[in-house]
C-alpha cells in the first residue's frame, strides 16, 4: 500500500508542477500580448494626433477617375486632415509630395514616411491654408495598396 501511495504522490506532484508551469506560461503569453496590443494602440493614437495637425491637399495627376477621392478617404482614416482633393492641371509620371509651410519639411516627411514616396520637394507658400500637397502621378500604385476596382464612386 505504501508503494502505491508513493507513486500516487509522485504523479500528483508532477501534475501540480506541470499545471503550475502551464498556468505561468499562459499568464506570460497573455501579459506579453496585452502589452504589445497596448503599445501598438498608444503608438497609433500618437500618430493620429500628429497626423491630424497636417492639412493636406490631394491632386490627381494620373488621370485615373476618383483617385484623389479614394486616396483622401484613406489618408483621413490614417488621421490626416485632407482639406481639398481634385484634379491637377497636368499629368505627371511620378507622385510628388510638396511641403508648403515648414522649411525643415517636417510635414512632408511625415507623409513620405507613411506612403514611402521619396519625391519630396519644398515650395513654401504662406498664402495656402495647408501644409502639404500630395500630387498623385501615374506611379500611384507603388504607394497605395488599393485597386481601381475597389474605388468608391
Amino acid at each position: 500500500m505504501s508503494q502505491v501511495t508513493k507513486e500516487g504522490r509522485k504523479k500528483r506532484g508532477l501534475f501540480i508542477t506541470l499545471s503550475t508551469v502551464l498556468i505561468a506560461l499562459l499568464i506570460l503569453v497573455f501579459g506579453v500580448s496585452s502589452y504589445k496590443w497596448y503599445v501598438k494602440r498608444v503608438l497609433r493614437e500618437r500618430k493620429r494626433r500628429l497626423y491630424s495637425s497636417v492639412r493636406v491637399e490631394v491632386l490627381n495627376a494620373a488621370g485615373v477617375p476618383n483617385l484623389a477621392r479614394n486616396v483622401t478617404l484613406w489618408l483621413r482614416r490614417q488621421g490626416f486632415d485632407v482639406v481639398y482633393y481634385g484634379s491637377a492641371r497636368e499629368k505627371l509620371d511620378k507622385t510628388v509630395i510638396v511641403e508648403r509651410s515648414d522649411e525643415n519639411m517636417k510635414n512632408a516627411k511625415l507623409l513620405r514616411d507613411l506612403i514611402g514616396c521619396d519625391e519630396v520637394i519644398k515650395e513654401i507658400d504662406p498664402d495656402r491654408l495647408l501644409e502639404v500637397s500630395l500630387i498623385l502621378g501615374k506611379d500611384w500604385k507603388s504607394y497605395f495598396d488599393f485597386r481601381e476596382e475597389d474605388f468608391l464612386y
